[in-house]
């Protein structure tokens, strides 16, 4: 019997790696960023701010893999219309605000007891978290996912009209004259919620390249399967985040012209991914975090503040990283049980509204 349930699950398996294979080098490479950001995040917290930069560089990484998400899921919809932009939109919005506004109001309630003035409290745009509005700390994320958002209908039905290959010509077009022209009119290089790396709606570009990998064909890009080749493309991803960190300059603005190469980087990193079978070490804890990267990022600072508040952190100490490591299946599992109850809140919602509608 044993035997048996052996056969029929690597059977299972072998029809189902087709499918599975993709989502869970998604769910990887979330899992990569999200450890890092947090990782980034906490050295700055109690050790020191020199390394500040690098989670803001690994991203983009959310940036790419959201795309290609939204353009897998904009593809299953048989008839695109105005309904099914509103629809999409719908689905999105209500997929980031619950949690973000969850996250928002602690974020208020820790700066209150830390008496903070009025005027540091988040604002009402802040809870709007509008697409063209900068949001406070690691915030900013969110209106910049939003600006990906709106024109993700738009970039479907390009790269339905003229293909992947035509697509990423035009985007690559497109982001070559948008940036020399930025860097000729000398407008602010500093980040907001139009700039990223140094470079004019970099998050964007990064985000509308994602759409060109589905279509790609992979048998064309051969030179990039391998593990030298994804080893190579990751090692220059990682170049492009130190040379855009403001801190690794080589010469003043010297990262307007590595910013390009950064965004170019982060498409080639996704496509090696894709294109390659790779192992991957300690899959499954990471695909669990890469599955629940949202709540982790919006919370993960909040988890620092508790372990310092009941003084099992001190600044520059190397046990409490020790501590922070041991207690954090902990916070994964709230990380988790928040984002499920909130989801379960969400489907009742906006199943009555849709139905009353």
């Amino acid at each position: 019997m044993k035997v048996l349930m052996q056969v029929f699950c690597k059977k299972t398996l072998t029809h189902m790696n087709a499918d599975l294979t993709t989502n869970e080098k998604i769910s990887y490479l979330r899992g990569l960023a999200i450890i890092a950001v947090v990782m980034n995040h906490y050295v700055i917290w109690n050790y020191s701010r020199s390394i500040e930069g690098f989670a803001n560089g690994i991203v983009a990484f959310f940036f790419i893999t959201s795309g290609y998400c939204v353009y897998k899921s904009l593809e299953k919809y048989t008839v695109f219309n105005i309904n099914t932009v509103k629809r999409f939109l719908f689905k999105r919005f209500f997929r980031l605000y619950p949690l973000y506004l969850v996250s928002l109001v602690l974020y208020t309630v820790y700066l209150i007891s830390k008496g903070a003035a009025s005027y540091d409290l988040p604002s009402f745009m802040n809870f709007l978290a509008f697409p063209f509005y900068e949001a406070p700390r690691w915030y900013w994320f969110i209106p910049s996912l939003l600006q990906c958002y709106l024109i993700a209908p738009f970039l479907f039905l390009i790269i339905k009209k003229y293909g992947p290959l035509k697509t990423l010509t035009i985007i690559l077009t497109v982001m070559s004259i948008t940036h020399i022209s930025y860097v000729i009119i000398g407008l602010p290089i500093t980040r907001s919620y139009f700039v990223y790396r140094f470079m004019f709606l970099s998050h964007l570009f990064i985000f509308s390249l994602s759409f060109c990998l589905s279509g790609i064909n992979k048998d064309k890009f051969k030179l990039l399967s391998g593990n030298a080749s994804l080893f190579i493309s990751f090692l220059v991803f990682l170049s492009m985040v130190y040379l855009t960190r403001v801190n690794n300059m080589i010469f003043n603005n010297s990262a307007l012209f590595a910013a390009p190469l950064f965004v170019l980087s982060t498409f080639l990193l996704m496509l090696c991914t894709l294109n390659n079978d790779i192992v991957l070490p300690f899959k499954k804890i990471i695909n669990i975090l890469g599955n629940y990267s949202y709540p982790v990022y919006l919370f993960h600072f909040f988890y620092f503040y508790l372990l310092d508040k009941f003084g099992l952190i001190t600044h520059g100490n190397t046990k409490s990283m020790i501590f922070t490591l041991i207690l954090s299946p902990i916070f994964l599992l709230a990380c988790v049980a928040i984002e499920k109850s909130t989801k379960s809140m969400v489907a009742k919602f906006t199943g009555t509204f849709l139905e009353a509608r």
